[in-house]
């Protein structure tokens, strides 16, 4: 998908959040289970297509922040870790809030944090954000995952 000729990845999403009046998005089009293995910064890629691998099947591997997984086979990031979507979708929350409370404190928004606990592949991080061990504090690794998303909600 993301080297198919068909797609011109200058141009923005088609029917994304901005063409339905989001100013601000960051996402994935089909969260952490599916490809493409990347996400999207207010409608445009983060990554450089040129730069993008084929992911196969059942790759299982061990990342900067634990065991990752990817499931089906598809294109993505090549840095991608389905142990970090959690924490980057975090990060990417706080700093959006942070410069709205700086930039435009008066103006109301809408923040959709779709996270990725519930969703197969089931791949917690080894440490949470603030140092917490995640990965193996449950007798499965769902059970970490969702351990995960009560930090992030706490967070």
């Amino acid at each position: 998908m993301l080297t198919h000729k068909g797609y011109d990845w200058s141009q923005p999403l088609i029917e994304g959040p901005q063409d339905t009046g989001f100013a601000s998005s960051f996402i994935t089009t089909n969260g952490i289970q599916n490809s493409p293995y990347a996400f999207l910064r207010d409608g445009y890629l983060t990554m450089n297509v040129s730069e993008a691998r084929t992911w196969p099947r059942g790759m299982k591997y061990t990342g900067q922040y634990g065991k990752s997984e990817v499931k089906k086979q598809g294109e993505g990031d090549p840095n991608w870790e389905s142990s970090a979507y959690n924490m980057i979708i975090v990060n990417e929350t706080e700093a959006f809030l942070d410069n709205h409370l700086a930039s435009e404190s008066d103006d109301p928004f809408f923040a959709y944090v779709a996270l990725g606990a519930v969703h197969g592949p089931h791949t917690p991080p080894d440490y949470y954000l603030d140092g917490t061990p995640i990965a193996g504090k449950y007798s499965s690794p769902h059970m970490d995952m969702l351990f995960e998303m009560d930090k992030a909600v706490g967070s």
